[in-house]
Protein backbone atom coordinates (compact mmCIF):
# COMPACT_ATOMS: atom_id res chain seq x y z
CA UNK A 1 0.00 0.00 0.00
CA UNK A 2 1.66 3.04 -1.35
CA UNK A 3 0.50 6.15 1.24
CA UNK A 4 2.24 8.37 4.68
CA UNK A 5 2.39 5.53 7.83
CA UNK A 6 -0.09 6.32 10.63
CA UNK A 7 1.72 6.51 14.67
CA UNK A 8 2.30 2.79 15.62
CA UNK A 9 0.08 1.64 18.20
CA UNK A 10 0.38 -1.72 19.37
CA UNK A 11 3.90 -1.09 21.11
CA UNK A 12 2.74 -3.23 24.29
CA UNK A 13 0.99 -5.89 22.63
CA UNK A 14 1.68 -6.79 18.42
CA UNK A 15 -0.78 -9.39 18.97
CA UNK A 16 -3.27 -7.09 19.08
CA UNK A 17 -2.95 -5.83 15.41
CA UNK A 18 -1.03 -3.17 12.88
CA UNK A 19 -1.04 0.00 11.65
CA UNK A 20 -2.39 0.23 7.47
CA UNK A 21 -0.99 2.98 5.68
CA UNK A 22 -3.06 6.25 5.46
CA UNK A 23 -5.94 6.48 2.68
CA UNK A 24 -4.92 8.56 0.25
CA UNK A 25 -8.46 10.07 0.33
CA UNK A 26 -11.86 9.52 1.99
CA UNK A 27 -14.92 10.23 0.40
CA UNK A 28 -18.79 10.23 1.03
CA UNK A 29 -20.79 9.69 -2.11
CA UNK A 30 -24.13 9.23 -3.14
CA UNK A 31 -25.61 6.01 -3.92
CA UNK A 32 -29.07 6.32 -5.23
CA UNK A 33 -31.84 3.53 -5.44
CA UNK A 34 -31.30 0.09 -7.29
CA UNK A 35 -34.04 -1.90 -7.74
CA UNK A 36 -31.85 -4.44 -9.22
CA UNK A 37 -30.47 -4.83 -6.04
CA UNK A 38 -33.53 -4.14 -3.86
CA UNK A 39 -31.43 -1.33 -2.12
CA UNK A 40 -32.70 2.16 -1.39
CA UNK A 41 -30.82 5.53 -1.90
CA UNK A 42 -27.95 5.56 0.66
CA UNK A 43 -24.43 6.73 1.74
CA UNK A 44 -20.80 5.01 1.09
CA UNK A 45 -17.72 5.92 2.97
CA UNK A 46 -15.20 5.06 0.66
CA UNK A 47 -11.32 5.17 1.84
CA UNK A 48 -9.07 5.07 -1.43
CA UNK A 49 -5.77 3.36 -1.06
CA UNK A 50 -3.50 2.96 -4.08
CA UNK A 51 -0.55 0.22 -3.89
CA UNK A 52 1.80 -1.35 -6.27
CA UNK A 53 2.43 -5.53 -6.18
CA UNK A 54 5.15 -6.53 -5.08
CA UNK A 55 6.00 -8.96 -7.72
CA UNK A 56 4.31 -9.02 -11.94
CA UNK A 57 3.02 -12.38 -11.30
CA UNK A 58 1.17 -11.93 -7.76
CA UNK A 59 -2.16 -13.05 -7.75
CA UNK A 60 -4.75 -11.14 -6.22
CA UNK A 61 -7.02 -12.91 -3.99
CA UNK A 62 -10.78 -11.60 -3.32
CA UNK A 63 -14.24 -12.66 -1.83
CA UNK A 64 -16.37 -13.17 -4.21
CA UNK A 65 -19.40 -11.50 -2.06
CA UNK A 66 -17.53 -8.49 -2.16
CA UNK A 67 -16.05 -8.28 -5.76
CA UNK A 68 -16.76 -10.03 -8.72
CA UNK A 69 -13.32 -9.18 -10.17
CA UNK A 70 -10.03 -7.53 -8.44
CA UNK A 71 -7.12 -6.43 -10.92
CA UNK A 72 -3.98 -4.43 -11.09
CA UNK A 73 -4.26 -1.26 -13.63
CA UNK A 74 -1.80 0.75 -15.21
CA UNK A 75 -2.46 4.07 -15.91
CA UNK A 76 -2.99 3.50 -19.72
CA UNK A 77 -5.95 0.97 -18.35
CA UNK A 78 -7.22 3.43 -15.93
CA UNK A 79 -7.29 6.26 -18.97
CA UNK A 80 -9.49 4.31 -20.96
CA UNK A 81 -11.76 3.28 -18.46
CA UNK A 82 -15.57 4.41 -19.66
CA UNK A 83 -17.04 6.42 -16.31
CA UNK A 84 -20.45 5.75 -17.29
CA UNK A 85 -20.29 1.45 -16.86
CA UNK A 86 -16.81 0.81 -15.37
CA UNK A 87 -15.26 3.46 -12.67
CA UNK A 88 -16.49 6.33 -10.98
CA UNK A 89 -15.46 9.27 -13.31
CA UNK A 90 -14.73 11.39 -9.25
CA UNK A 91 -12.19 7.67 -8.59
CA UNK A 92 -10.93 7.98 -11.92
CA UNK A 93 -9.92 11.54 -11.75
CA UNK A 94 -8.31 11.58 -8.27
CA UNK A 95 -6.16 8.43 -9.58
CA UNK A 96 -4.71 10.42 -12.39
CA UNK A 97 -3.84 12.74 -10.33
CA UNK A 98 -2.31 11.01 -7.64
CA UNK A 99 -0.30 8.85 -9.71
CA UNK A 100 2.37 10.86 -10.56
CA UNK A 101 2.73 12.03 -7.08
CA UNK A 102 3.28 8.57 -6.34
CA UNK A 103 5.57 7.61 -8.88
CA UNK A 104 8.33 10.13 -7.89
CA UNK A 105 8.44 8.26 -4.53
Amino acid sequence: IIGNAQEYLFVDNNNEGSMLKKPISMMLENIPTCEERGEGAHEHMDFLFLARPLSEKQAIIHCDEEAHETKWFTREEIEKLDENTEIFSNVKRYILIILPQINNN
